[in-house]
Formats: structure tokens, sequence, C-alpha cells
């Protein structure tokens, strides 16, 4: 299967990467406008929060009041089963180490999230605000390992 080929003259290949957790709505988007995000890609399970405004057809209205198209790629969120796990873990270092071992099958979607970044500015969502405890990471290091894409963490 041939990679995806962005046009990196449009922007550098790079990815942004976000996390809501401790963040109001207004402060989400002031932080993705200041930082000139086009497109919020969506990689949690299932977008659903809590927390206001942070549930695909709330957060899709005001993204799209900002300027920021929103995309949602479920196939690179955490699986449900890790993912009911996690709550009750304060360090997730096992679930990630699952996460890691599961990506392998989600190669599709990896292409497809790469395939998007020489178009616009994109960031990746999920609640999780330390990098390192979330799988945001090991998307990113999986773009960096395929085809140096550089992750910027807002």
């Amino acid at each position: 299967m041939a990679e995806p080929e962005p046009d990196p003259t449009i922007h550098p290949l790079s990815v942004w990467t976000i996390g809501y957790q401790g963040r109001t709505i207004g402060d989400f988007l002031a932080v993705l406008t200041g930082a000139g995000v086009e497109l919020l890609v969506d990689i949690r399970s299932k977008p659903v929060s809590r927390k206001p405004g942070f549930s695909r057809t709330t957060l899709e209205r005001h993204l799209a009041g900002h300027g920021i198209e929103y995309l949602h790629l479920g196939a690179l969120g955490m699986p449900l089963d890790l993912l009911a796990q996690s709550r009750s873990l304060r360090d997730k270092t096992p679930l990630l180490v699952a996460y890691l071992e599961r990506i392998g099958t989600q190669q599709a979607a990896i292409d497809e999230l790469y395939g998007l970044l020489g178009r616009q500015r994109t960031s990746l969502l999920c609640f999780e605000a330390d990098l390192r405890q979330c799988h945001r990471l090991i998307v990113v290091e999986r773009l960096h390992t395929q085809w140096k894409v550089e992750a910027h963490h807002l």
C-alpha cells in the first residue's frame, strides 16, 4: 500500500496535541486558535465527556465558531476494555503498553492521520493533560518513527 503524501510546503510535517483535562471550553479554544490549529482530530474512542463543552456535538459547534474543523478518528482511541481499567489507575503506564501493542492493527488510521498533516495545521485531542499519561504520545511517536513528524504539545 502506498503511503499518503502530504504537501510539506503548506505546513511542515508537524502535529500538535492537546488534552482538555483541567481546561474550560473557553481556555481550550483560546489555546487552539492561538496555535493556529485548523483541524482538531479527536482520538477518543467515544467522543463524549461529562465536562461541559467537550462532547462531540457541542465541541464541533464551538470549534466551527472559531474556524476549526473537527474529525473523530475513533480507530486511534484507547480501546474500551483498556479505557475501563484506566479509571482505577493512577499510573497509566500498563495501559499505554497495552495500547502500543494494539496500535499496530490501526495502520490505516495512522495513514489517514498522516495524510491530513500537510493539508491543515492539525491537533490531536484526548482528555489527559499530561501527554506522558495519554495514548496521544504513542500516536505521535508512531508518526515520528514512520515519517519524522514533529509533535508539539499545547
